[in-house]
C-alpha cells in the first residue's frame, strides 16, 4: 500500500507567501509517492492576537470592529499575495463567515465578559482561516485539497483551554473518515481544535496543533510525522538560547520521549504520546529548505507495542487516583496509552465522588466518568490501605489541591501505600512534617513530588541527588512560576500590568483568583520543597516574601480583583522603564542561601538567564560546595497539565520500580 504522511505546518510555514509556495511544493512533490494529511496552525502571530482580543475586550463594551479587521486583513493580504482572483473571491466567503463568527464571539466578551468557551472559540479562528487558504493554496498546485475542521474529528472533554482528548472515540472517527476520503484526495485539517461533549469548540493547549498531527498519526497508524518548521533540525536545547545546544540527526522513539517531555527538544511531547507505542516515524524538517535531512525520530520496536487492556491480578502494582481535573484526566489518558504495561487502576476520586473496582477499571472510561452517584470518597484510603497489608504495591497518586489529604499521606505510608504527588501542601506544612514523610520514605515505601515544582523538569530529582551523592546545596535563584515570568516578560514588552495578568488568567496561566498567583505563595512553597529537600531547616514564616499586590487588595472579593489592577499599570510602567534604563527587566525571583529564603521582584540584567526567559518558561540555578563558582542550571517549560502528568507518570514508575518493602514498622 502507498505509504501514508502526516504533515504538520506550523505558523511561521503558512504565515507569508513564500512560506506558502514552499508548502505548495512540499506537498506536491510528496503527492507523487505518498498519501499525505496536511495539519496546519493559525498563520505566525494571529493566535496571540485573539489571545489579547478576548483579554482586552473583556466585559469592557468596546466595539471588537478594530481586531475582527486585523485578522481580517492579514488573512486577505496571504490570499491576495497568493490566490488568483477567482480562488480568492471563493476564499473571500470562508473569511467573510469566520470573521462574523468572531466579530458575535468578540461582542459578547466585551457586553458579558470571557468564559472558557467563548475563548476558544475566538482563538480557534486562526486555524479555521488558515486552513482553507492552504487548501486553495494547493489546489492552485493540483491537488485534490479538502479543508477539514478538526472539531469534527478530536473529542474532547469540556476542559476548555488545554481539553483532554478522548482518544477511543476519536480513534474511531477518524478512521471512519479516513476511510470515506476519495482517491487521491489531500485533507487539510486544523491543528489545535476538538469539540466537546457539548459540541463546542475547545483547543487543546500548548503544543495543540502537533498534538493533532500525533493523533492522525497514532489513530491511522501512518508511515511518517512530517513536522515541517522554522530550523533546520531537532537539536538538545534551543539553539537561539543555549550556544552549546547539540543538533541531533537521529534518535529514537525511547530517548525522544524523555527529551520532549523536558520541554529540550523543540517537539511537544504530547505530539509523540500517540506514536509511542506504533510504527509511525517523525521527520521534523525545515520547511525554508526542503532538500535538508532535518532529523529522524524513530518509532519504538515492536515488542514495546501493546493494546489497551485491563488486568486483573491481584498481586501486580495497582495506583488509586485523587483529582480528575486537568492534570488528573491527562494522567488518566497517559495511563491509557500503555495498556498492558500500565499499573491497575483500581480507584478514582473527586470531591463529587469516587469509583473503585478491585479487578481494575479502564482509564478512558474514569476520564469521562460523570461522578453523579458514585460512593463517597472517604472508603477509598481505607481500601488502599487495606491492599497495601497484602503485599501489593499500591500508589495513591494525588493530583487534587486538598491539604485535608495531604495530612493523610503520613499514615498512608506508615500502612504500606507509595505516594506519588503534584500537590504542594505536604511538603510545605511545618518542617516536622516534613521530615517525618522523608523518614517513611526512607524505611522503605517511598513518596516522589517531582512535578510540584517546575512540572516535568528534573528539578526536585536534581537536589535529591546532589544530596545523596554527598554534595551540599548553597544556594538557589530561581524563577520557578510560569505564570510570573509571563506577566513579567509581557510587562516588559509594554504591555499593562492588568492586561498581562488578565491575559495569563484567559490562557489558564494564573489561577481564577489572580491574587493566588500574585501573592507570591505559590514561589514561595517551591523554595521550601527545594531547600527542605536539599536537607535545609525552614519554616514558612522564615521566608521574606514581596507580593506583587498592595495589601488593600486582601479585602476585595475575587470578582472586583481585575477592575482594580488597571489602578496598579502607571506604577508598574514606571517600575519596568526604570528597568530597562538600566539595561535589566523585571523577573519575580526566588533566591535561598545561608539558610533563608526570600522571594520578591527584581530587576534583573536583560542578558542574563534569568533575563532572556520568556513565555512560561522556568529557571532554576543551584551552587554546591562540590561544584563551587560553577552553577546547576536546568530550564524549560514549567507549567501545563499535560507536562505535569507525564512527569507524575515518571514518578510513579519510579516508585513501583523499587525493590524496598511495601510494610513500614515504624512507630508514630
Amino acid at each position: 500500500m502507498t505509504p501514508l504522511h502526516i504533515l504538520k505546518f506550523g505558523g511561521t510555514s503558512v504565515g507569508s507567501a513564500p512560506s506558502l509556495a514552499r508548502v505548495a511544493e512540499i506537498v506536491t512533490r510528496g503527492a507523487r509517492t505518498t498519501r499525505q494529511i496536511v495539519v496546519a496552525s493559525a498563520a505566525s502571530g494571529v493566535t496571540d492576537t485573539l489571545a489579547r482580543a478576548a483579554s482586552a475586550l473583556d466585559a469592557t463594551g468596546a466595539d471588537p470592529a478594530p481586531w475582527v479587521e486585523q485578522i481580517r486583513q492579514r488573512y486577505e493580504r496571504l490570499a491576495a499575495e497568493t490566490l488568483p482572483d477567482d480562488a480568492r473571491r471563493r476564499y473571500a466567503v470562508d473569511l467573510g463567515v469566520h470573521s462574523e463568527a468572531l466579530r458575535r464571539t468578540l461582542t459578547a466578551i466585551a457586553t458579558g465578559g470571557t468564559t472558557p468557551a467563548r475563548r476558544d472559540a475566538v482563538l480557534a479562528t486562526g486555524e479555521r482561516l488558515a486552513v482553507p487558504l492552504v487548501a486553495a493554496v494547493l489546489r492552485e498546485a493540483g491537488l485534490d485539497a479538502i479543508p477539514t475542521d478538526a472539531a469534527s474529528l478530536v473529542h474532547t472533554d469540556d476542559g476548555h483551554g488545554e481539553a483532554a482528548v478522548d482518544l477511543p472515540r476519536t480513534y474511531r472517527t477518524l478512521g471512519r473518515w479516513h476511510r470515506a476520503l476519495r482517491p487521491g484526495a489531500v485533507p487539510v485539517v486544523t491543528g489545535f481544535l476538538g469539540r466537546s461533549h457539548a459540541r463546542a469548540v475547545t483547543t487543546l493547549g500548548r503544543g495543540g496543533s502537533d498534538y493533532t498531527a500525533g493523533l492522525l498519526a497514532g489513530a491511522l497508524q501512518a508511515d511518517c510525522l512530517e513536522r515541517w518548521t522554522d530550523v533546520d533540525a531537532l537539536y538538545t536545547a534551543d539553539p537561539r538560547r543555549d550556544p552549546a545546544a547539540r543538533r541531533l540527526d537521529a534518535l529514537s522513539m525511547d530517548e525522544a520521549l524523555p527529551l520532549a517531555r523536558a520541554g529540550r527538544l523543540g517537539v511537544h511531547a504530547r505530539a509523540l504520546d500517540p506514536l509511542q507505542s506504533g510504527p509511525t516515524a517523525v521527520r521534523v524538517r525545515p520547511t525554508s529548505d526542503p532538500s535538508a535531512p532535518g532529523t529522524w525520530v524513530h518509532p519504538a520496536s515492536p515488542s514495546r507495542r501493546s493494546p489497551v487492556s485491563v488486568s486483573s491480578r491481584s498481586d501486580s502494582p495497582a495506583l488509586y487516583l485523587a483529582g480528575v481535573g486537568a492534570v488528573g484526566t491527562a494522567f488518566l489518558h497517559r495511563l491509557d496509552r500503555l495498556g498492558d504495561a500500565a499499573p491497575v487502576l483500581l480507584g478514582a476520586g473527586t470531591t463529587r465522588g469516587a469509583v473503585w473496582d478491585d479487578g481494575g477499571l479502564r482509564p478512558a472510561e474514569v476520564a469521562r466518568q460523570s461522578w453523579a452517584g458514585c460512593d463517597s470518597v472517604a472508603p477509598a484510603l481505607d481500601r488502599l490501605r487495606a491492599a497495601a497489608r497484602t503485599g501489593r504495591p499500591v500508589v495513591l497518586v494525588d493530583a487534587t489541591s486538598s491539604p485535608a489529604l495531604a495530612r493523610e499521606y503520613l499514615g498512608l505510608l506508615r500502612a504500606g501505600v507509595r505516594i506519588v504527588t503534584a500537590s504542594k501542601h505536604a511538603n510545605t506544612f511545618e518542617q516536622s512534617y516534613f521530615d517525618a514523610l522523608q523518614q517513611a520514605s526512607d524505611g522503605g515505601v517511598r513518596y516522589r513530588y517531582e512535578t510540584t515544582v517546575g512540572a516535568a523538569l528534573p528539578a526536585v530529582e536534581t537536589v535529591r541527588d546532589l544530596r545523596a551523592s554527598g554534595d551540599t546545596l548553597t544556594s538557589i535563584a530561581c524563577c520557578p512560576s510560569g505564570t510570573l515570568t509571563y506577566v513579567m516578560d509581557r510587562v516588559g514588552q509594554g504591555d499593562t500590568f492588568s492586561t498581562a495578568v488578565l491575559d495569563a488568567r484567559a490562557r489558564g496561566f494564573a489561577e481564577p483568583d489572580v491574587r493566588d498567583d500574585l501573592s507570591g505563595e505559590d514561589v514561595v512553597r517551591k523554595l521550601l520543597i527545594l531547600a527542605r529537600t536539599a536537607g535545609h531547616r525552614v519554616e514558612r514564616d522564615e521566608v521574606d516574601v514581596e507580593p506583587l499586590l498592595p495589601a488593600s487588595f486582601a479585602a476585595l472579593s475575587a470578582a472586583d480583583v481585575p477592575d482594580r489592577l488597571t489602578a496598579l499599570d502607571a506604577a508598574w510602567a514606571q517600575r519596568s522603564e526604570a528597568a530597562r534604563a538600566n539595561g535589566c527587566v523585571l523577573r519575580y525571583v526566588g533566591r535561598f542561601a545561608e539558610g533563608r529564603i526570600r522571594v520578591g521582584l527584581e530587576e534583573v540584567p536583560a542578558p542574563s538567564a534569568l533575563g532572556r526567559l520568556a513565555g512560561t518558561d522556568n529557571l532554576f540555578v543551584f551552587q554546591t560546595e562540590r561544584y563551587g563558582a560553577t552553577s546547576l542550571t536546568i530550564s524549560g517549560p514549567g507549567a501545563g497539565a499535560d507536562l505535569t502528568a507525564g512527569g507524575v507518570l515518571a514518578d510513579v514508575r519510579k516508585v513501583l520500580a523499587s525493590s524496598s518493602p511495601a510494610r513500614l514498622p515504624l512507630a508514630a
